[in-house]
């Protein structure tokens, strides 16, 4: 995306079909109650293709404890959900040829 593409939209804009609605309501009621959140979701790229995504959203209170706005990190940790079971296996793998850690 642009930058004119995206500044003053939501996160609706990478949303689609294999976004969890559960998990988009937690997000939304934690966000309500203005407490920090973290979830996982299925987003998409510009051109449709998905990706998967750690979100974590956290307030932002003044001096008060009130809370004035909300941070919001995205992180693309689609290659580290494929690559952290193939590390798991290439360790296991390498155990039972005999090969030292």
């Amino acid at each position: 995306f642009q930058r004119q593409e995206v500044v003053g939209q939501t996160l609706n804009m990478i949303q689609g079909p294999a976004t969890d609605p559960n998990a988009l309501r937690d997000l939304v009621a934690r966000i309500q109650a203005r407490e920090e959140a973290r979830t996982m979701l299925v987003n998409y790229k510009k051109g449709g293709f998905p990706f998967l995504n750690m979100l974590q959203v956290q307030p932002l209170v003044d001096q008060e404890g009130v809370v004035t706005h909300y941070m919001g990190v995205l992180e693309d940790v689609t290659l580290k959900d494929y690559l952290h079971p193939l590390a798991h296996y290439v360790r296991d793998l390498r155990a039972s040829l005999g090969y030292s850690q």
